[in-house]
């Protein structure tokens, strides 16, 4: 500022004078006449002519003065009403003017309010003209004069009349506009209302129509608001604080996250507190109270109620449908047109969501520190909301419950894994695919790091179908999947379906499909809505939203029915929703079959049907729960995300401050609140149980287990099921057809002698082909299971022989006699049976090279590092070819044999050793129906033939099917008739008993299938397959 500015600023002050008020008009017009005069000479407006000029403008500027009351019609038809979808109003939006509507006299508002108004913001008011002289010609000089400062840019000057004059007799539009015209306006209008009104009626009018903060407009609204009492109830110090707020309503809000803190007191370093000690202060100044007082009154504890006011769906109604109105009508469609706004809100089903995710955290929340929930519901059919509760209550502010955490952003969880596994059908899956649930290190490069992901239950289930590992949310399955479908692909689909937030500029990595990335609840139930719909969207072109990411959804949620404007004239009104396919229906249509079945969450979830409604409809569902702690006992937050074909909603559950919970999971309070509201909503709309309809391009292939692709020759029959894949992802051309087909069933060329793989030292008369499992090593590294897995699974003996286990000294070994030796007599075995976890031995004999049978010689539980073994009787045997063969049994290995191939010789001609040969069905055969088992079974002193058997691969009971006393030569050793057990893979035994060589023994595996439909095997279960 120059030197010649500030002597004429000292100057101007120096003249200032007085109260030259009157109570007569003309002594009034004079007096504003003279305020004009010196405010249009400092602005250079008029020179000689003034007087008269100013005399016009001041006529012209009050003819608008009329009480407050009369100008309500004139200025604003009122704020906007809210209404649920059935009329019943839910908010009534406050205009400026809404104090005055519902006026409370000064003589109801405590003295310490208009003591403290004063103070703050007109010292003189008692005495002045309705205009501050000395802050008029301040803000006159640094206003309209280019020496003033910045021109046009200087400060305020407003007198409480002033203030009054400005907020209720100058258009909204205007009063920003700092220039002359307007403020000679507004001086005008001040004076003659000084002139025409008491000092009493204009304070009154005053505290009815400023704005206290938030919502308030009027000190008894605040009073009520802040602090749940009348205005003529509030002490010296609530009076204080609120006398402080209009000058920044944002700033002094003392609801204001800034200025509150969790407890419900004003933060001591806050904007809210400083300002009330800053009133105080004034009030000390103008000899309003002592300072004593003033101590006391900033000392004093302030208790804000739950700042509560009659509002339904408070995030709905401020934060969409607010939005919205701005968005489409223009920033004063809340305030002052009048408008009537039908929304799509059932407030019913509101008050039910309200209810049940109340009294489930109350039960089961509060005591595992989670204290907050969300819930959203929409309609698929037609995209509207149905249901919108942002939190457990808006008005309590220790769980932040402002906070809307339908568009918060949290961990989702586990509830992006249907598109994940989507996206892997897009690119060649079936719902059948095997993946290897082992343990994995993984590379993230959004993170630069490694991790090892955990399943929610212990322990490794190897392979697993695509289905079963969705629906029961192994985490492990999750991330093979991911890295098999690519995370970029994955993404794409993401935000294909709806979702808007993948926006981080370090990007992503595989940990996105189990939790690692943030997400809304409104996009998680928008999103599951187009599963519901079988791939199509269904809503509005984004009104609300903005559209950043060119591949996110176009659409968005309806939340608006009909709005009207004071004249009833309707400005919108729905009449059907937008829709577009996002997706191809058939694999919407996959993810809903595998979410809806509940055969697929039986491991995970303790039993079936755990995500199932109670009522028995139709229904599918995903839950989520995120840990994105280092202690992973603390949680973060749990959902519940489902639908039927007419109503999709979601559930969030956990803390809007991100603080952790503890021992809680998505069944405790999410899904609980899902399935409550789901039902009551279902009775509520009278909805049908309908069922989800499969769409069209989805068809059935017969796969190969455990791998679950398309199955080769090498297959065996008994390991083939169905899986569901979209058409066009079947290809007819016969190499990309290769790529679908199991690699895992081998022929692996294997030693006869051993059973183990052959080598190139392993002489050729003693390997033989054999077709056996081999898993990719690189899926099976580190999981020390495999052999435990094959044990339950009953192919322990059809893993492929490990090649490191080549060389070194044998488990299982006969050392005598030799390969193709000739024996005779009885005949001392030689050999080893010994390892680390021997269990037993088994020493036995079968007829030629290759037997179909076996007699046992003798079985011990004692372990032989090198010796006797036992001794065979060959005395009683016919000439001939024969195999000895020891079997030992080892609780990790699993079955080690070895075999020698001998020559019976010198013996008797008469053939009296057991014959038992089964030829059909063949072993692995599907059978249906009667089925008779044929072939041979005879001996010298044969007592009987007995067939049992059992359910799966390694039955631990066995139930009787047939028996046989007399000889069977190539006829029907037993019949079965099918129809009367499941359908599933049993073990067939038959057992030849004779007076002297005891039992002989054959085995066989049959699928029984009497349904059309191929059972899809269970691995490690009770029909798993081989």
């Amino acid at each position: 500022m120059s030197i010649g500015s500030a002597m004429l600023r000292r100057r101007i002050r120096r003249r200032i004078s007085g109260n030259d008020g009157g109570d007569s008009v003309g002594r009034g017009m004079l007096t504003g006449m003279r305020i004009l005069v010196v405010l249009f000479a400092i602005g250079g407006v008029i020179a000689t002519a003034g007087i008269g000029f100013a005399a016009i403008t001041y006529s012209a500027a009050i003819s608008d003065v009329v009480p407050p009351e009369q100008l309500l019609a004139r200025y604003s038809r009122g704020g906007a009403r809210i209404y649920d979808r059935h009329g019943t109003m839910m908010y009534e939006f406050v205009d400026e003017l809404s104090g005055l509507r519902r006026p409370v006299k000064l003589s109801e508002v405590s003295p310490w309010v208009t003591k403290a108004t004063i103070s703050v913001e007109d010292p003189d008011f008692e005495e002045n003209v309705g205009v501050n002289y000395r802050g008029l010609l301040r803000a006159a000089f640094e206003n309209f004069t280019p020496i003033g400062g910045s021109f046009l840019g200087g400060s305020g000057g407003s007198s409480i009349t002033q203030q009054l004059a400005k907020n209720v007799y100058i258009p909204r539009e205007q009063r920003t506009n700092r220039s002359a015209t307007r403020k000679i306006k507004e001086t005008a209008i001040a004076i003659e209302l000084t002139n025409k009104y008491s000092k009493d009626q204009i304070l009154e009018w005053y505290v009815n129509s400023i704005s206290y903060g938030g919502l308030y407009v009027g000190i008894e609204a605040a009073s009520e608001g802040y602090f749940g009492k009348k205005g003529s109830d509030l002490t010296l110090a609530e009076a204080a604080l609120l006398a402080g707020i209009p000058q920044s309503p944002a700033r002094y809000d003392p609801f204001s996250s800034s200025n509150i803190d969790a407890n419900g007191t004003l933060i001591p370093d806050g904007w809210a507190k400083y300002r009330q000690g800053e009133v105080l202060g004034l009030m000390v100044r103008r000899n309003a109270i002592t300072q004593a007082q003033a101590d006391e009154a900033l000392a004093a504890p302030l208790k804000f109620e739950t700042n509560r006011f009659d509002i339904e769906a408070p995030h709905f109604v401020l934060g969409r449908i607010a939005e919205e109105l701005r968005k489409r009508f223009g920033e004063s469609a809340l305030r002052d047109q009048g408008l009537e706004v039908t929304t799509t809100l059932d407030l019913d089903l509101q008050h039910e969501a309200e209810r049940i995710v109340g009294e489930t955290l109350t039960q089961y929340g509060d005591k595992t520190d989670v204290h907050n929930g969300a819930y959203l519901a929409i309609d698929p059919k037609t995209g509207q909301i149905l249901t919108y509760l942002g939190s457990r209550d808006y008005f309590n502010d220790k769980i932040e419950g402002r906070n809307d955490n339908v568009m918060a952003r949290n961990s989702p969880g586990s509830t992006l894994k249907p598109f994940t596994y989507m996206t892997a059908l897009m690119n060649g899956w079936g719902t059948g695919t095997a993946i290897m649930d082992t343990p994995v290190t993984v590379n993230d490069p959004s993170t630069g790091g490694t991790f090892s992901p955990t399943n929610p239950i212990s322990g490794f289930l190897g392979p697993i179908t695509a289905d079963k590992a969705l629906g029961n949310s192994l985490n492990i399955a999750a991330i093979r999947t991911i890295i098999a479908a690519g995370v970029e692909n994955t993404i794409l689909t993401l935000k294909h379906v709806g979702y808007t937030t993948f926006d981080n500029p370090g990007g992503y990595g595989p940990a996105l499909t189990t939790g690692g990335s943030e997400i809304t609840l409104m996009d998680e139930v928008y999103a599951y809505s187009v599963l519901a719909n079988n791939g199509v969207m269904r809503g509005q072109e984004l009104v609300f939203s903005d559209r950043k990411d060119p591949a996110t959804r176009t659409l968005e949620p309806i939340a608006l029915l009909k709005v009207t404007d004071g004249n009833h004239k309707v400005l919108y009104e729905y009449k059907q929703p937008v829709e577009k396919r996002v997706v191809p229906a058939e694999y919407a249509g996959l993810i809903t079959g595998i979410l809806s079945n509940g055969d697929n969450f039986c491991i995970t979830y303790g039993v079936c049907n755990a995500l199932a409604l109670p009522n028995g409809f139709p229904s599918a569902a995903k839950t989520g729960t995120s840990a994105p702690f280092e202690n992973r006992n603390l949680i973060g937050e749990t959902w519940t995300i489902g639908y039927t074909p007419e109503l999709v909603s979601g559930v969030w559950a956990g803390n809007a401050d991100n603080s952790p919970a503890i021992g809680i999971d998505s069944t405790t309070v999410s899904l609980r609140s899902w399935k409550l509201w789901m039902v009551e909503a279902i009775k509520r709309l009278k909805l049908p149980s309908t069922g989800f309809t499969r769409p069209g391009g989805i068809v059935a292939k017969e796969v190969c287990w455990p791998s679950g692709k398309l199955p080769t020759d090498l297959c065996p029959q008994i390991n083939r099921y169905t899986s569901l894949y979209a058409a066009e992802q079947i290809p007819s051309d016969p190499k990309a057809l290769a790529k679908l087909q199991d690699t895992w069933w081998q022929n692996i060329a294997i030693d006869t002698r051993t059973g183990q793989r052959a080598t190139e030292q392993t002489p050729p008369t003693f390997v033989t082909h054999e077709v056996r499992l081999v898993f990719p090593p690189d899926e099976i590294k580190g999981w020390g299971g495999l052999h435990d897995w094959a044990a339950k699974a009953g192919v322990l003996s059809l893993l492929a022989p490990d090649p490191i286990e080549q060389g070194g000294t044998l488990p299982a070994q006969i050392t005598s006699p030799q390969a193709g030796q000739g024996v005779s007599g009885s005949i001392p075995v030689i050999g080893r049976a010994d390892s680390p976890d021997f269990v037993s031995y088994t020493l036995e004999w079968g007829r030629s090279a290759q037997p179909t049978s076996w007699v046992r010689i003798t079985s011990s539980s004692s372990r032989v590092t090198g010796g006797a073994l036992g001794t065979w009787d060959v005395r009683a045997l016919a000439n001939g070819p024969y195999t000895l063969r020891l079997r030992l049994d080892d609780q990790k290995l699993g079955s080690r044999v070895y075999t020698v191939p001998v020559v019976v010789g010198g013996q008797t001609t008469v053939d009296n050793a057991p014959v038992l040969v089964v030829t059909s069905p063949a072993n692995g055969a599907a059978v249906s129906g009667r089925v008779n088992f044929t072939g041979s079974a005879a001996s010298g002193q044969m007592t009987e033939v007995r067939t049992e058997f059992g359910a799966g691969l390694n039955p631990s009971t066995w139930l009787p099917m047939d028996r046989q006393t007399q000889p069977v030569l190539n006829g029907t050793i037993a019949s079965w008739d099918t129809k009367a057990v499941d359908d599933a893979a049993y073990t067939v035994r038959v057992t030849l008993r004779d007076n002297v060589f005891g039992e002989t023994t054959t085995t066989m595996t049959v699928v029984v299938r009497n349904k059309n439909t191929v059972p899809t095997p269970e691995p490690g279960g009770a029909t798993a397959p081989r």
